[in-house]
């Protein structure tokens, strides 16, 4: 049987994956969105959802003594945060929802591997057997904090240029 108190990293891909598909479907619920206001009330419901979600993700791991070597519940928010502005832009801008969950997955591991290198250019060759890109805050801080404020501009970003594409109405 596996222990849910060592698994926060898997758990919250999971969450992240479910939450992309979450946004996917809300997007297209009733049609996509032609107006601001349309978009607007989407993504107030998208974002209420998720963060609904995310609340009821960290009480249950919390109730089983979920651990990890970042605070869990930042690895949840941080988990649902492509879903709140990066999806639902390729949503809208390819209107596939499996040609938008790929391109996200890819600008979202484009802002990984760009935090990887910043890391070995800083460090050293050496950077991996010291652990700069571990998934552990002590050894890791610079890529993953690296990682993060790359993926949350580019979710804010993508955000409101689909908020400036969608016609004012």
């Amino acid at each position: 049987m596996i222990s849910p108190s060592m698994n926060a990293d898997l758990s919250c891909l999971y969450l992240g994956l479910a939450s992309a598909w979450l946004a996917v479907e809300i997007l297209r619920r009733g049609g996509y969105p032609r107006s601001r206001a349309e978009l607007s009330t989407k993504l107030a419901t998208l974002w209420f959802v998720l963060l609904t979600n995310v609340a009821f993700f960290i009480a249950l791991g919390f109730s089983v003594s979920v651990q990890s070597n970042i605070p869990f519940a930042l690895m949840a928010l941080l988990g649902i945060i492509p879903s709140l502005g990066l999806v639902p832009w390729m949503v809208l801008k390819f209107r596939d929802p499996l040609t938008a969950l790929v391109l996200s997955a890819l600008v979202l591991l484009a802002a990984k591997l760009s935090a990887c290198v910043v890391a070995r250019l800083v460090y050293g060759p050496d950077y991996m057997e010291h652990g700069y890109v571990a998934a552990d805050w002590r050894t890791a801080k610079l890529m993953i904090s690296l990682t993060w404020s790359s993926i949350t501009t580019i979710s804010l970003g993508f955000m409101a240029l689909g908020y400036r594409q969608v016609e004012p109405r």
